[in-house]
């Protein structure tokens, strides 16, 4: 009711910069609590969130926190994209717009419909100039070649650890999978685990190929049946360690220095790129 504009978008940047709460506390407070009967609809506490695929290109999940309130003829809606560090106030007074139930929804749509594919795509440019390109440690002859394409995160092109290819081997590295080919692009993804320079990224590769995911995904009673990565993490190990993180250390421009394989133990420092 006595809130501006600019009063919400600073508590939104609050929340996302982690001022209000610490890091784990903000975290535990921006996660869902119990579901509803819609699959684009979760709730938190005191959150409404929303599950959008429908905003990028690759089609992969971003979540929207909100919360609406309303007084009489006033309502508002102020969202939280995490993914991004997006803030979105929407405030609405009038009989118009209460006789409207999902004016404020529509308009918070419209504008990350308009916001995130451009911020995509300049996320995509930036981690083209940045990150990608080739991580070497020509002692021990080991290298990781990163590349940008469509799909999310960065692509692996090539991972040799001392002249051994861990990629076209990656699945002799868990008994289960021995043998078997890797059914789809391996990428990495930044997680939230930084410290100083260094940031930890996870590795995450399809589990199943369209030949035999599709017909998976239209025979299960549930849809994305075939999305079973978050269940497969540090299933493939080297000295008991899990193959699939990565620490990638950051200049202050924003330029990644070196990489580092952790299972592997080596530093692999960044080359030019062409």
């Amino acid at each position: 009711m006595y809130s501006s504009t600019r009063d919400m978008l600073s508590f939104g940047a609050a929340i996302l910069s982690n001022r209000l709460l610490s890091p784990l506390a903000t975290r535990k407070w921006l996660s869902p609590t119990t579901f509803t009967s819609s699959r684009g609809h979760v709730l938190g506490a005191p959150w409404e969130i929303q599950r959008a695929d429908r905003l990028v290109p690759d089609g992969r999940v971003v979540d929207i926190y909100t919360k609406a309130g309303d007084l009489g003829l006033y309502h508002t809606m102020f969202a939280l994209v995490p993914d991004y560090d997006i803030v979105v106030n929407v405030m609405t007074a009038g009989k118009e717009v209460t006789d409207e139930f999902f004016v404020q929804s529509d308009v918070i749509s419209q504008t990350l419909k308009a916001i995130i594919p451009a911020l995509d795509a300049v996320t995509k440019q930036e981690a083209k100039k940045n990150l990608a390109g080739i991580y070497q440690d020509k002692e021990s002859d080991s290298v990781v070649e990163l590349e940008v394409d469509d799909g999310p995160g960065l692509a692996i092109k090539e991972w040799t650890v001392k002249g051994f290819n861990v990629l076209g081997n990656f699945t002799f590295y868990n008994i289960a999978a021995s043998g078997r080919t890797l059914p789809g692009i391996a990428r990495l993804y930044p997680s939230s685990l930084k410290a100083g320079s260094q940031k930890l990224w996870r590795m995450v590769f399809d589990q199943v190929d369209d030949e035999r995911g599709e017909p998976f995904d239209e025979e299960a009673v549930y849809p994305d049946a075939r999305c079973v990565n978050w269940g497969t993490m540090d299933r493939f190990t080297y000295d008991f360690v899990g193959l699939e993180e990565f620490v990638m250390t950051v200049g202050k421009d924003g330029a990644a220095k070196s990489l580092s394989p952790v299972g592997f133990g080596v530093s692999l420092a960044k080359q030019e790129y062409m």
